[in-house]
């Protein structure tokens, strides 16, 4: 089963301060992906709402799990389903 992640304009707030804003992600299944930025551009942040570790603030974030007998089953959080 392959999972494969995507976000719609996911944030993060920290009190009034952003942590993602807006973050749009799509990875196809069997892509590597690494995120590069500066120091507080809110990778981690990121990759804890897109596992499901953190609740975004606004947003959808969801996963498709693709099977080899072409089931697909989603999971989503955030503030509404896609």
């Amino acid at each position: 089963m392959t999972s494969v992640p995507h976000t719609r304009a996911l944030t993060k707030l920290y009190g009034r301060r952003p942590g993602v804003t807006d973050a749009d992600l799509d990875i196809p299944p069997g892509r590597v992906v690494g995120l590069a930025g500066p120091s507080g551009a809110g990778m981690p942040t990121l990759l804890g709402m897109t596992c499901g570790l953190l609740e975004p603030t606004a947003g959808t974030n969801w996963q498709a799990e693709l099977t080899s007998s072409s089931t697909t089953t989603f999971a989503w959080s955030g503030n509404e389903a896609p």
